[in-house]
């Protein structure tokens, strides 16, 4: 990706965050990016096969957002 190369080549002392959509979803992108250490996060739309496979981290954030907003409440009620 030569965007990603003159960016490296300009800024050699910044850490770089690519972020794009499903369209930058390509094998090559996720091998330039862990091969030069740039971190990236890649927006995919929503399926069947991405929603199975990410269930696991679905419930473990759910279950850690609840535990956040119980933990409000009860910092709301020793408050009040």
């Amino acid at each position: 990706m030569v965007l990603l190369d003159e960016y490296l080549n300009d800024y050699p002392g910044i850490k770089l965050l690519l972020r794009g959509d499903s369209g930058f979803a390509t094998p090559e992108l996720y091998k330039q990016c862990e091969e030069n250490g740039t971190s990236y996060v890649i927006r995919l739309k929503e399926n069947a096969v991405l929603r199975s496979k990410a269930e696991c981290l679905v419930e473990e954030l759910d279950d850690e957002f609840y535990e956040t907003l119980s933990n409000i409440s009860r910092l709301n009620v020793q408050l009040e």
